[in-house]
C-alpha cells in the first residue's frame, strides 16, 4: 500500500489531548493515496510570492496611536501591557494557507443510516420548511439581488488577461474608480456570460467546472500560538448564481418573516440575546439545560453522503412545475401560469426538467469543483469538505449542524425531536433540552454526546470550548455570553480587536469606525473598553478624520448587527445608545425587507 509522506501534510493544530493528536495522525497518515479525500488534479504555475507584505507607515502609526491610547485609559497598567504585547494578527503566508487547506484531507467515513438519522432529517426539514412551495426566480431577476459588489469576480474572470487589459483601459479613461477585477467593475460582463452558461446547463450541456480560488484569511492570535491562516473559497459566480435562483426566495421567507431555526434576526449587538431570552421564556424553557456546541474542523468533516440527503430534503421545498416567480411587467398569476404551460409545450425539454438539471448541477458543482491553491496546485475533494463562499454556505452549515446534533440527541433518548428548541448559525448551535441535566452530570453528558457524534459522523466536539448549563442565563452563542438578555464578551479580546484591523492596512478612519463598533460590542459590562474606544475615536476626530464604514463589514458578516447597516457613525454613541440597542427586540424594517426582496419587481413571494 502506497502512503503519502507525512511531511507533505504538516499542519499546525491545537489538540486538547494526546489521544486526540494520535487520532488525527492516524486519520491522516495511515491512508493510501486512493483513500484520501484530497486528490491532486492539476498544476497551474503561479507567482511564487510568499504572500507576506510589509506594513505601510500609516498602518504602523495608526496602530501605535491606538495602543498608546489604550494604555492611557486603562486603570490597570499591567492589563494594558498584556493587551498591547500579547496579541498579534497572524501573517498572510501562502505556505500556511496551503497547510490549512490540507486539513480537508479527512479520512473516509460511513455515515450510520438508521431511524435516528431519519428522525433527525425529518425534524430538521420540518423546522426549516417554508409555508408554501417555492418557485425559483429567473436568472435576469438576479440583477435585483443586493450583491456585495466589492468582492472578487473570481474565475474565469480574474485569470483572463484580456479582460484585465480592458478594465485597465476603462480605468485610465476615467470610467472606473479603480482597475480591480471585482464584481462591480465586471458586473454586466459577468451577467451576460453566466446567463449563457446557465442556459447551457439547462439544455444538458454544462460547461466544465471553474476552479475555486483559495484565498487567505488571517486571525487574531496570542503571541505564543502557532500562525493561523484560514482558507477562504473564492467560488465562481456561475455556482453562486445557480444557487441564488432557488434559494433567494426561500431565504426571503426566513429573513423577512422570521420563520426558521436560523439566528437571522437575532443579531447579537442588535438585541439578539434579548430576543432569544424572550423566546425561551414564552416557551417556558428559561430554566432548562442548554448546550452551546463547538465543533472542530466542521467544514472539513462535512461529508457529501449526508450533504446529498440534506439537499434531497431541501428539494421538497421547491416546485419546478409552474415556472419562475412572476416579475417585471404586471401580469396576473393566472396569465403567468398559462404562459409557462405554453412555453413548456413548445419545448422538447419541459421547463421542469431544465430546472431539475440546474438543481443537479448545483449539487455536483459544490462537491466536484477543483480548488486551486496559492502554489498553483489544484485539488479535488472526493467525499468531504464544504466550500465557504457559496450562496448557501451559512444555511448549508446550519442545516448539517442541526442534523448531526439532533441525530445524536435522538440516540441519547431525546424524543420527540421537534419539541426541542434550537437556534443555529453555521457551525454554532444552541439547544435547550426538555428538562434538566444535573450539574454534576454535565461532563459525563458531554462526553457521551461527543462519542456518539464521532462514531456516527466523524464529527469532533471541542470539549474545551463547548458549554453546558442550566438556565438560559450564562448561555453562550456566537462567542457572546447571555447575562439576563445582555451580551458579554471578554474585554481583552475586544481591546485586541481595537488595535488590530481585520484587513492588512489600517488608517485613522478605519480605527474610528472600529472604535464605534467595538463600543457597542463592549455592552454594559466593559466600562474600560468603552472608555478606550471613545478615547481612540475622539483622538482621531480632533485630527480631522471621520469613520470609514467599510471597516465594520466584518461585524455585519459575523451576524453582530444584521444587514441593516444602521450604525450611526457621525458621532460616538453614548452609554444610553448602546443600552438601547442591546435591549430592543429586533425586527426587520420595511426598508430592509424591500432591499432584500423588492416587491415592486416581484408579483409573488413564492
Amino acid at each position: 500500500m502506497s502512503t503519502t509522506n507525512p511531511e507533505e501534510h504538516t499542519v499546525n493544530i491545537e489538540f486538547e489531548t494526546k489521544f486526540e493528536q494520535l487520532t488525527f495522525l492516524l486519520d491522516r497518515f495511515t491512508l493510501s493515496d486512493a483513500e484520501r479525500n484530497l486528490q491532486p488534479f492539476a498544476y497551474e504555475p503561479r507567482s511564487q510570492s510568499s504572500g507576506q507584505r510589509a506594513k505601510d507607515d500609516v498602518t504602523v502609526l495608526t496602530q501605535h496611536i491606538v495602543t498608546e491610547t489604550i494604555k492611557e485609559n486603562l486603570i490597570d497598567y499591567d492589563r494594558a501591557l498584556f493587551v498591547a504585547s500579547n496579541f498579534k494578527r497572524s501573517t498572510s503566508d501562502n505556505y500556511d494557507a496551503e497547510q490549512f487547506f490540507l486539513r480537508y484531507d479527512v479520512p473516509p467515513h460511513q455515515i450510520i443510516e438508521d431511524e435516528h438519522l431519519e428522525l433527525a432529517l425529518n425534524a430538521v426539514a420540518d423546522a426549516f420548511r417554508p409555508r408554501h412551495k417555492i418557485r425559483p426566480v429567473h436568472f435576469a431577476d438576479l440583477m435585483y439581488y443586493d450583491w456585495n459588489l466589492s468582492t472578487s469576480a473570481e474565475r474565469p474572470y480574474t485569470n483572463n488577461h484580456i479582460l484585465q487589459g480592458w478594465i485597465n483601459n476603462l480605468y485610465q479613461l476615467g470610467l472606473l474608480k479603480n482597475s480591480k477585477m471585482n464584481f462591480h467593475n465586471l458586473f454586466n460582463w459577468i451577467f451576460g456570460t453566466e446567463r449563457t452558461r446557465i442556459h447551457q446547463i439547462k439544455e444538458g450541456k454544462p460547461p466544465k467546472y471553474d476552479y475555486i480560488t483559495m484565498h487567505q484569511k488571517t486571525a487574531l492570535i496570542e503571541l505564543d500560538e502557532p500562525n493561523k491562516v484560514r482558507s477562504v473559497f473564492g467560488v465562481p459566480k456561475l455556482l453562486i448564481f445557480a444557487e441564488a435562483m432557488f434559494y433567494w426566495p426561500l431565504f426571503r421567507e426566513y429573513l423577512n418573516e422570521g420563520r426558521s431555526p436560523l439566528l437571522w434576526g437575532y443579531e447579537t449587538l442588535n438585541g439578539g440575546w434579548m430576543k432569544l431570552s424572550d423566546d425561551t421564556t414564552k416557551r417556558g424553557l428559561q430554566g432548562n439545560t442548554w448546550i452551546s456546541l463547538d465543533w472542530k474542523e466542521f467544514d472539513m468533516r462535512f461529508y457529501f453522503s449526508l450533504h446529498r440527503k440534506i439537499r434531497a430534503k431541501q428539494r421538497e421545498y421547491f416546485t419546478f412545475e409552474d415556472g419562475y416567480i412572476p416579475s417585471g411587467e404586471k401580469y396576473s398569476e393566472e396569465k403567468m401560469r398559462h404562459e409557462a404551460k405554453i412555453i413548456n409545450s413548445t419545448r422538447t425539454i419541459p421547463q421542469s426538467q431544465r430546472l431539475e438539471r440546474l438543481w443537479t448541477y448545483i449539487l455536483d458543482a459544490v462537491e466536484n469543483s477543483p480548488c486551486i491553491l496559492p502554489s498553483g496546485r489544484v485539488y479535488t475533494r472526493r467525499f468531504a469538505g464544504q466550500p465557504s463562499g457559496i450562496f448557501t454556505t451559512q444555511y448549508g452549515d446550519s442545516y448539517y449542524n442541526a442534523t448531526i446534533t439532533l441525530t445524536t440527541l435522538s440516540e441519547m433518548g431525546y424524543s420527540p425531536l421537534n419539541a426541542l428548541f434550537f437556534k443555529t448559525m453555521g457551525d454554532d448551535i444552541l439547544i435547550l433540552l426538555l428538562g434538566l441535566v444535573p450539574p454534576h452530570q454535565h461532563d459525563a453528558w458531554l462526553e457521551t454526546f461527543s462519542l456518539i457524534a464521532r462514531r456516527r459522523f466523524n464529527a469532533v466536539v471541542s470539549i474545551k470550548k463547548t458549554k453546558i448549563g442550566n438556565g438560559i442565563h450564562r448561555a453562550t452563542i456566537l462567542s457572546y455570553i447571555n447575562i439576563y438578555g445582555l451580551p458579554h464578551r471578554d474585554g481583552n479580546a475586544l481591546l485586541a480587536q481595537l488595535i488590530y484591523t481585520k484587513g492588512f492596512r489600517d488608517t485613522p478612519s478605519r480605527a474610528m469606525a472600529r472604535a464605534i463598533g467595538i463600543a457597542y460590542a463592549s455592552g454594559p459590562f466593559n466600562d474600560e473598553v468603552f472608555r478606550c474606544c471613545q478615547a481612540v475615536h475622539d483622538k482621531f476626530r480632533l485630527l480631522g478624520y471621520s469613520p470609514n464604514e467599510k471597516e465594520l463589514s466584518w461585524m455585519y458578516r459575523a451576524n453582530l448587527f444584521g444587514n441593516e447597516h444602521s450604525l450611526e457613525l457621525s458621532c460616538f454613541p453614548s452609554r444610553i445608545d448602546v443600552h438601547r440597542r442591546l435591549t430592543q427586540i429586533p425586527s426587520r424594517t420595511l426598508k430592509a425587507t424591500q432591499r432584500y426582496w423588492p416587491d415592486h419587481h416581484f408579483h409573488s413571494k413564492y
